[in-house]
Parts: structure tokens; sequence; C-alpha cells
């Protein structure tokens, strides 16, 4: 089978005062391209894009290229918006920083709004008729709204600057609709990492996700496994990425917190800033917790971080 590409959405560093710390975010972002992993830049979620001002969402994107263009794919993981000129603002941002690629969501839900077909439709139609460089659409149910796959494929159609389509926590059933759905060949299907079986089995091209930021030497050995395509080999390995997966999600959602909980651990660059509020790194009881439960999960490259 082809390379599968690989990606981690990552986090932000900051200092302990506060501001991006962008000596410790190059060395942070020098990790992924040992690792041969590229990655989504200013989420809102893992990387805390929501919380950043325009101008330090930049310098991100900045550092991310200085570092990564060339060497490993280097994204922008938009944060929702609630307006299509917001959308195309923050678009027009990332390719001004050299963002190679650009991915979005839906609509930000607000005040318990939740999109129509036809406003799903009518936000993507402007803001792509504003913006024609490389865009992945992004699908995910737990953001309130997933599009019908005819809706998907519609926009795939009218617009060829639409480059790929990422699922998040989707079902097999729905994966199998959208793929029969959109006519174009050109275009790339990536899947969260949780999802690997189900991405293999449907001819996905690449797989996505959060755990690189603490094992980016485990997750490239788990995508160089997969390409052999045997299951018995890539296996034991997806079996101990799930059990840190499960560790993890007791500090779930908001991935900024379980994150940078492990960065702190792990003693990775940038671990002593931590997160930027609303979110708070929980106190010494619980991360001695949650430094215990990695412990048992069983990746040496955890073990190796902890002195174990």
């Amino acid at each position: 089978m082809a390379a599968l590409e690989s990606f981690c959405l990552s986090a932000t560093t900051f200092a302990p005062t506060g501001e991006v710390d962008e000596e410790a975010q190059a060395a942070y972002l020098d990790r992924f391209v040992e690792s041969n992993i590229g990655v989504y830049l200013g989420s809102g979620g893992n990387g805390e894009g929501h919380a950043l001002h325009p101008d330090e969402l930049r310098r991100v994107y900045e550092i991310g290229v200085s570092v990564c263009k060339g060497r490993v794919p280097v994204q922008a993981n938009l944060p929702e918006t609630h307006t299509p000129r917001a959308a195309v603002e923050q678009a027009r941002l990332a390719f001004d920083a050299g963002i190679e690629v650009v991915h979005m969501y839906t609509l930000e839900q607000r005040h318990g709004m939740r999109p129509t077909d036809a406003e799903y439709t009518a936000y993507f139609e402007t803001v792509l008729a504003e913006i024609r460089q490389p865009v992945v659409l992004c699908v995910n149910p737990n953001n309130g709204y997933l599009p019908p796959a005819p809706v998907v494929a519609a926009l795939c159609g009218r617009h060829h600057q639409i480059v790929g389509i990422r699922s998040t926590n989707t079902s097999a059933a729905y994966l199998v609709g959208l793929k029969d759905a959109v006519s174009r060949e050109d275009l790339r299907y990536y899947a969260i990492l949780a999802d690997t079986p189900t991405a293999l089995a449907l001819g996905f091209d690449g797989i996505f996700g959060g755990k690189a930021n603490l094992v980016p030497r485990t997750v490239r050995r788990f995508m160089d496994l997969c390409e052999t395509g045997d299951v018995t080999r890539f296996g034991p390995l997806y079996e101990q990425l799930m059990r840190l997966h499960s560790h993890v999600m007791r500090w779930h959602p908001a991935g900024a917190r379980w994150i940078k909980m492990g960065m702190r651990a792990l003693s990775l660059p940038g671990a002593e800033g931590g997160v930027r509020p609303p979110y708070l790194i929980p106190g010494d009881e619980e991360m001695a917790a949650f430094a215990a439960g990695l412990r048992q999960v069983g990746i040496a490259e955890i073990d190796e971080r902890l002195g174990a």
C-alpha cells in the first residue's frame, strides 16, 4: 500500500509568564520532524487556538513554517468561527504566514446554534469564494453537527481547492457513504488514530490525532507497521496507544488539558507554561495519579521519559 501520512494536532507552548514561548515551540515541533510526523497548528482544542490573539496565532504559524516546512507537512487546523468573514480572515492569516493547507470545521455553535444543511452549505460557499488555496473539510459529530455525505460531496464537486476530508468519530457506514458520494478521485481522506482499523480497510490516506504530542516515536513506529497491512504486527502497538487513549480521556474533553499534563509529567519542551485560562493544570495529587497511570500504559517511550 502507499505510504500513510501521519499528523499531530500539536500543542502551543507557553512561558510561565503566559506568552507564547517561541524557543520552546521550535524545540517542541522538532520532535515531530524527527519522527516524520506532520503538524496541524493552532487547533481550537489541542493547540488552544481560541485563546490566542491573532498576532500570537501568526507567530505560531511562522515558527511552525520555519521549523517544519520542507521537512514535514505543516498545516493549520483553524478554530471554529461563527461567521464566514471570520473564517476567511483566519485562513488568510495562516496562508500569509506560509501555511500549506488549512483545515476547516463547521460553524461555531454559540447559544445552541446548530446549522441546517443549507446554512452549512452557504457558510462554505461564502468562504470558498474567497479562499482559493488548499482546504481540508473536517467532519466531526462531536462539534454538534455532522453534514450529510451528499452535502459534503456537493461542496467537493464545486470547489476543487478542497483537497481532502478529515473525519473524527464518525461511523464506518458514514465514511463508506461519504466515499461513495464524492466523485473526485484526487481527494485525500484522513481519520483519527482511534479509527485506524476502519481507515485502513477503507483505503484512507492518513491518520491524525493528539497522542503524538506525548509519544511521537511510538506513533511513527505504529504508522510504519500499519503500512505493512499485517494486523499481527501493528495490533499490539495499537492496543498500547488505545490504553494511553483510555487513560488520558479521564481528563477529556479538552485535549489541551491532558496534553499539557502529559508534557509536564514527561518534562517536554514548554511544559512549565501550562495551559491558558479557562483551563487549569490540576494539583499535585491529581498530577501524581496522571503520571502513575502513564506508567501502566506499557509504552517504552513514556517509561524512558519517566525514568522507569
